[in-house]
């Protein structure tokens, strides 16, 4: 049975439901005991509770004490005020997970030792008691910063690895198995043709388009230029479109075996070229609903720079490459 009842309140700013970054959150709790009690601590913990396929986890961002050992009487309300400057992940959620920034009361009740407790002690963990309630809160584009990089994209191979493992794996179960199995006489040379056409496509593309050079740089309020260059100027490009997107990756590791969900939550919308006379430059809006460039444990989100080169003979490319967003420096959110 709880020996409180307690209650959290945190007070939004005149007509918004949310908490920007760095802004005042005035905090109040009201602890009313329901019986004489001797209290070792009470505090209020600041945390980001993630929940998706994993389950449920929670970061802790800080810790706030709000008593020491103290005597508390039976049916009288003590009330605190604090306020905190909001320093936490923005409420987000998602398709593979969530985050949930909330603030938790957490009471450490003092016991005192006897024969008896001691003896229950052994079988029976004594849990503080604690009361939780969830913050909403945003970032705003203004904060937002990618990173002012150069690089060169990249060809999108990802369904490669996939070809190469099924080639493999039908190889030496041909090549180890007690039995001949036909299909599989079927299957490798028609696999074969895959990696050959593969190899073509790559060819294609180092041929007709070259090397897709991008450079990143910050223009202020949550926008960023990228500038895009050819070392084919161009020749063999009838249309190119450049956006980014964002993705979730999740690994469950639950069980005998990992499972690994990853999904692009958003996109941009694509910018559109076909007139490769003046430089080509895209300027992007960074989307302040989705985290930051974010990864802790198995959970993983990432932005990324696509360019889909459509060429003059009906084929198309597509190049990508992952950059990191972030905050501002003066900006006062704790990265997880």
């Amino acid at each position: 049975m709880e020996k409180f009842t307690a209650k959290i309140q945190v007070e939004y700013p005149s007509g918004n439901g949310y908490f920007s970054m760095g802004e005042d959150i005035p905090v109040k709790v009201t602890i009313t005991p329901l019986e004489d009690v001797v209290v070792e601590e009470v505090d209020l913990r600041f945390i980001i509770e993630t929940r998706g396929k994993l389950g449920v986890d929670e970061i802790e961002l800080k810790v706030e004490h709000l008593l020491d050992f103290s005597s508390l009487e039976a049916n009288k309300t003590y009330t605190f005020e604090k306020t905190f400057v909001n320093t936490f992940h923005p409420s987000y959620q998602g398709k593979h997970f969530s985050f949930l920034p909330s603030i938790e009361l957490r009471i450490k009740e003092h016991k005192t030792e006897t024969s008896s407790n001691v003896f229950k002690r052994w079988f029976v963990k004594d849990k503080d008691f604690t009361s939780r309630s969830y913050v909403n809160c945003n970032q705003e584009e203004k904060n937002l910063l990618i990173n002012n990089e150069d690089f060169e994209l990249e060809l999108n191979n990802s369904w490669l690895k996939y070809v190469v493992g099924i080639f493999l794996f039908c190889s030496a179960v041909l090549f180890f198995g007690k039995h001949e199995i036909k299909a599989l006489r079927i299957i490798i040379p028609a696999l074969g043709s895959i990696l050959l056409i593969i190899g073509a496509y790559f060819l294609l593309a180092k041929q007709l388009v070259g090397k897709i050079d991008l450079q990143v740089r910050n223009i202020g309020e949550g926008l960023f230029e990228a500038k895009v260059s050819n070392s084919k100027k161009w020749f063999n490009v009838n249309e190119l479109e450049v956006f980014y997107q964002i993705s979730e990756k999740v690994i469950d590791r639950r069980g005998t075996s990992s499972t690994t969900y990853e999904d692009i939550v958003y996109r941009s919308e694509p910018q559109t070229f076909d007139n490769f006379f003046q430089p080509v430059k895209a300027t992007l809006k960074l989307n302040p609903q989705y985290p930051i460039t974010f990864k802790k444990g198995d959970v993983e989100v990432y932005w990324e720079i696509v360019a889909i080169v459509k060429t003059r003979y009906a084929l198309s490319f597509r190049f990508y490459k992952s950059v990191s967003v972030g905050i501002k420096d003066n900006t006062p959110m704790q990265v997880l």
